[in-house]
């Protein structure tokens, strides 16, 4: 199953949901065809991966496969000697546990999304939000990246910080801790 299948449907899913949290149920078509295409293509990959009984696609069949010719004291290509038998048993049990793995962890996203999506359905009006609320700590963060508590002291602080940064990079000396830049006022 290839990495960009695997990758994809986590995103899809939760533009599902921010579809249906906003009650735009007319336009969960956009994300909601390209969602069950990838789904498919994914859980189809999937079972093939771990119940092929060809061992050029399934893990478990070329498992098989590898383990029977070692046990039979035989070396099959690409293995160069049993070592490498014993590798490519382990790699392809690996690989098929890890790809069963994913796919139920894909479907507990989907279960979970259409349960959200079901919700949110059945219920008139946005959902209730469920973060917590917005702490303000007063910091403020300019271009330069420096970080300040009072509106004066960036412009000033920054100045020092960059002038002390020529200084390291052209004498650098001291301990990685005295050389570590944190520009606060």
């Amino acid at each position: 199953m290839p990495q960009h299948q695997r990758l994809a449907l986590p995103g899809r899913q939760s533009l599902e949901r921010v579809d249906r949290y906003a009650g735009r149920l007319r336009r969960a078509w956009v994300t909601g065809v390209p969602l069950a295409r990838v789904v498919a293509i994914t859980f189809t990959a999937g079972r093939q991966k771990i119940f092929s009984g060809d061992p050029n696609i399934g893990c478990f069949a070329r498992r098989a496969r590898y383990a029977d010719a070692l046990d039979a004291g035989q070396v099959l290509p690409p293995a160069k000697n049993p070592g490498d038998m014993h590798t490519v048993v382990t790699d392809s049990t690996v690989d098929g546990v890890l790809i069963a793995l994913f796919l139920l962890l894909v479907a507990v996203v989907i279960v979970n999304a259409a349960v959200v999506c079901v919700r949110a359905i059945r219920v008139p009006g946005p959902l209730p939000v469920t973060e917590g609320e917005v702490l303000l700590t007063g910091l403020r963060y300019t271009a330069a990246g420096c970080v300040s508590a009072e509106p004066a002291a960036p412009a000033a602080a920054c100045a020092r910080s960059r002038a002390s940064r020529r200084a390291r990079i052209t004498q650098p000396t001291g301990t990685a801790a005295e050389n570590s830049h944190h520009c606060t006022a």
